[in-house]
């Protein structure tokens, strides 16, 4: 059984993973991104008020005007247990484990403490 904070469903956690499993990004800050078409905010937005994280932007690339979901700080040390028990297994999935393990190297310890039971 997967833990999850009390305002998730697991379908929740399942459909922001797939999401992540296509088009998530990791950086060495450590930071957890997507970045989508600002159409698309309402659907970030709903990943930000079950996993924490904030929305930035929107920016523009041309003509093309994107937002960007990010996990960091506390919200990404809250939200990456379950992120890393949830995210399916495709190539993004071992890019991610890559990127704990350097992060790991360089002493820093992702995951929290905080462990709530699922939400019936």
């Amino acid at each position: 059984m997967t833990y999850l904070p009390s305002t998730i469903r697991e379908s929740d956690v399942r459909t922001i993973c797939g999401f992540m499993a296509g088009s998530c990004s990791f950086s060495m800050i450590p930071r957890i991104s997507i970045k989508m078409h600002a159409r698309d905010v309402d659907l970030l937005k709903g990943f930000a008020s079950k996993l924490g994280g904030s929305i930035n932007g929107p920016y523009e690339y041309g003509k093309r005007k994107v937002v960007i979901w990010q996990l960091q700080g506390e919200a990404l040390r809250r939200a990456f247990p379950i992120i890393k028990a949830n995210m399916p297994d495709c190539h993004r999935k071992s890019k991610m484990e890559e990127w704990e393990r350097t992060l790991k190297e360089e002493g820093v310890v992702l995951g929290s403490e905080f462990i709530i039971h699922v939400k019936d």
